[in-house]
């Protein structure tokens, strides 16, 4: 027996048909894969990953969902580059994702469909604490000077935040910081992401806010005071078609790629804030990667706890 992982990245093939390869609903498949004892099946917006415990043949059975671009992992491969993802250095983004959640909420899913072992029970309570000790013992995802300048760049442009109506566009870490200084202040907050169940969990990071359908994205919008865009596209999200204004929209781009059309700033009564904050978030870039390695020494220290534990074969 071996501990695999295929994965398969949204930056491999064309993002439609990244889509195609998706399990709407995970419960499909467990029941399609009823015969492995150990697998759970980890997907995000940007990718789609198994882990499971396999002899060559059921190994050769779960290739077979995903196309020729995936990539394989094998024993402690396959645990090094989770331990990476929860430990937020093997996105795009450092520091920027929130795949340890979307982890966990993954095993638990395994779980309630009897698919946890031994094997990973173990790799589940190794993850948590990985991710538990970067965010203790690192700065991996120290982003508060962007949002005190996020901040101080709205003041500039309102009196008061207070009854302000935020819309929090994607789940960017910097994005989520902002957007609770801000309902601390007193404003009013809405959170949209392409994954409504993901949007529920920011939601509850960020305290009393209310959670709505992405196909709703263009009225809430309208409605909006502030929009916060906190997305990790490589490409436009917010873009001037989108916008039906009645008065004045404040949007605040803390995405790492710039993912705010810049010609928004032709509409009337609409503010496009992003230049200092360019300027913080590309300082935050280069302080983060300063601390990759811390990081990679608590995964290195974590693995070999785990194959101490034997539960998983490393």
């Amino acid at each position: 027996m071996r501990l695999v992982c295929i994965s398969l990245h949204h930056i491999s093939l064309p993002y439609k048909e990244f889509q195609r390869y998706r399990f709407r609903n995970p419960s499909d498949f467990y029941e399609k894969t009823k015969e492995i004892r150990e697998r759970v099946l980890i997907q995000s917006g940007t990718r789609i990953e198994i882990y499971a415990l396999v002899e060559k043949q059921e190994f050769c059975f779960l290739t077979k969902f995903f196309p020729e671009e995936r990539k394989i992992y094998t024993n402690e491969k396959a645990v090094r580059h989770l331990f990476r993802l929860v430990g937020a250095i093997e996105s795009r983004v450092l520091g920027e994702n929130h795949l340890h959640i979307i982890v966990e909420e993954a095993f638990k899913v395994a779980k309630d469909n009897l698919a946890i072992g031994k094997c990973l029970e173990a790799l589940s309570t190794s993850a948590k604490r990985v991710s538990k000790r970067i965010r203790e013992e690192t700065d991996i995802a120290n982003v508060e000077n962007v949002v005190e300048i996020a901040i101080n760049s709205i003041l500039k442009e309102v009196p008061s935040i207070e009854n302000k109506k935020v819309l929090l566009l994607g789940g960017g870490l910097s994005g989520i910081k902002l957007a609770r200084a801000l309902r601390e202040k007193g404003a009013i907050i809405k959170v949209a992401n392409r994954n409504y169940d993901i949007g529920k969990r920011i939601g509850e990071e960020i305290g009393e806010v209310e959670v709505i359908k992405y196909a709703g994205l263009l009225d809430n919008i309208s409605n909006s005071d502030i929009l916060i865009c906190a997305t990790l596209a490589s490409h436009y999200r917010v873009k001037p078609e989108m916008i039906k204004i009645k008065d004045k929209l404040i949007i605040v781009d803390v995405s790492p790629f710039r993912n705010v059309d810049p010609r928004v700033k032709e509409i009337e009564k609409v503010m496009l804030l992003n230049s200092e904050i360019d300027k913080v978030i590309r300082e935050n870039m280069e302080a983060m990667r300063k601390e990759i390695p811390k990081v990679e020494k608590i995964i290195e220290e974590e693995i070999k706890r785990l194959r101490e534990g034997e539960e998983c074969p490393l």
